[in-house]
């Protein structure tokens, strides 16, 4: 995030894909954010066990822009 920029989550949905057992480990991929402009955002998250399983998907809203 540009230090100009704010980051606002808005909302949380999650889908359980499987059960989960030990350590569970979270990966997003954010897109590169223009500090000049405001806007909402839908982050996907998928989260995996030690094994490499995905065992849910999450999406984060998120509102940026300039503080």
């Amino acid at each position: 995030m540009p230090d100009r920029s704010r980051f606002i989550p808005t909302g949380l949905s999650i889908e359980y894909l499987k059960k989960a057992r030990g350590t569970i480990t979270a990966r997003c991929d954010c897109p590169i954010l223009d500090e000049n402009d405001s806007a909402v955002y839908d982050i996907p998250v998928s989260l995996s066990n030690a094994t490499g399983d995905e065992v849910a998907r999450a999406t984060i809203k998120v509102l940026v822009g300039p503080k």
